[in-house]
C-alpha cells in the first residue's frame, strides 16, 4: 500500500508544480530527483505516507479551485474526501485538516466571495 501511494505522490505533487505553473524542465527534474529518494516514512510502514498523499492531494485540489472556480463541485469533494480520509488515517492530521477549510472561509470573507464563504 505504501509503495503505491509514493507513486501517486509524485503524480499529485507533478500536478501542483503544474498548478503554479513551473517551467516543464523544473517539473521532470522534481520528478527524477523524487523518483530515486526513499524518504524515511516509506523505511518502516506506517500510515504516515497513506497521509501525506492525501493531505497533498487535497492542496492540489485547493490550488485548482483558487485558479479557476469552473466544476467547483467536483474540487470541493477532490478537497473534503482526502481531507476526511487522512483525519481517520492518521490521527495526528487531525488538527492539520481544519487549516485548508479555515483559508478557502477566510479568503471567502477577506474578497466577499460567496463561493468560499
Amino acid at each position: 500500500m505504501d509503495i503505491l501511494f509514493a507513486i501517486i505522490l509524485i503524480f499529485v505533487t507533478r500536478g501542483i508544480l503544474k498548478t503554479l505553473q513551473s517551467p516543464v524542465y523544473t517539473i521532470n527534474l522534481y520528478t527524477l530527483l523524487t523518483s530515486f529518494i526513499i524518504y524515511s516514512f516509506y523505511k518502516k510502514s506506517s500510515s504516515d505516507a497513506i497521509a501525506i498523499t492525501l493531505f497533498l492531494t487535497a492542496i492540489y485540489f485547493t490550488l485548482q479551485l483558487l485558479k479557476n472556480q469552473q466544476s467547483f463541485r467536483l474540487k470541493i469533494a477532490g478537497i473534503i474526501i482526502p481531507l476526511f480520509i487522512c483525519a481517520f488515517t492518521k490521527y495526528l492530521y487531525m488538527p492539520v485538516v481544519f487549516v485548508i477549510p479555515l483559508f478557502l472561509i477566510v479568503k471567502g470573507w477577506a474578497e466577499n466571495n460567496k463561493l468560499f464563504k
